[in-house]
């Protein structure tokens, strides 16, 4: 499977075959899961994993999502994952009675709060990926805590912040620690070097870059379930 940007947080995800646009439906099928052998293990004490993935490519705007459900349908899947824009998503969640009632749908636009807002009670059930979920937050090393960076958004703003705004705020104190550390210098190379020696957290998570890629991989992604109309932190 390959890795490919998302509308939603610019970072790589797994996806498979790309149609033109880039956007796909993968389902996973029933058989997906463990085949074990002598307690889980293969012959040579290796985990072994079975999966068969289809993939679906579809393109943005998703014109007819109930065909593309139908399709996905067939296979009698497990899982089914779309990875589109958020009014894709929304489509694909609008046609879940087109899957088999066990199925479990996972949209990305499912980690965003509008998401429970435009589907209502269709919203119950679907799983996704969230960036910032401030009850299950750490106590931070580096700047405000989550209710002190809330509530000063929504005095701002009069709405309550979504991750893209937690994450750009937190980018920003981010890039206040590294200008100190440099002196109040702005030179991007200076910058860089104390970002790379930088291992902290802030109300949005943890923070360190890999030495070697200079990817963020101190940030971990949460999962969240909609669950009578609230999104649930499920891991």
């Amino acid at each position: 499977m390959a890795a490919r940007r998302t509308p939603y947080s610019g970072e790589s995800s797994a996806s498979g075959e790309r149609g033109e646009s880039g956007q796909q439906l993968p389902a996973v099928a029933p058989r997906m899961g463990a085949t074990p052998r002598s307690g889980g293990e293969s012959g040579d004490g290796s985990a072994r994993r079975v999966r068969d993935v289809r993939v679906v490519p579809f393109e943005s705007p998703l014109l007819d999502a109930s065909a593309l459900c139908r399709d996905a349908a067939r296979w009698d899947p497990d899982l089914v994952v779309s990875v589109g824009t958020f009014e894709d998503d929304l489509a694909v969640a609008r046609e879940r009675a087109t899957l088999p009632e066990r199925t479990v749908l996972a949209l990305v636009a499912a980690g965003l709060a509008a998401f429970g807002d435009e589907l209502g009670a269709r919203a119950e059930g679907i799983i996704g990926p969230s960036q910032w979920e401030p009850a299950a937050g750490d106590t931070p090393l580096l700047g405000p805590d989550s209710d002190s960076f809330i509530g000063a958004f929504e005095e701002a703003f009069r709405r309550p912040p979504e991750y893209p705004a937690a994450q750009a705020f937190a980018i920003g104190l981010i890039l206040m620690e590294c200008r100190r550390r440099c002196g109040g210098s702005l030179d991007d190379a200076a910058l860089l070097d104390a970002a790379r020696a930088l291992e902290t957290t802030t109300f949005y998570g943890g923070f360190r870059l890999d030495p070697w890629t200079g990817r963020q991989v101190g940030h971990g992604i949460r999962l969240v379930r909609w669950q009578d109309g609230r999104k649930r932190v499920v891991d």
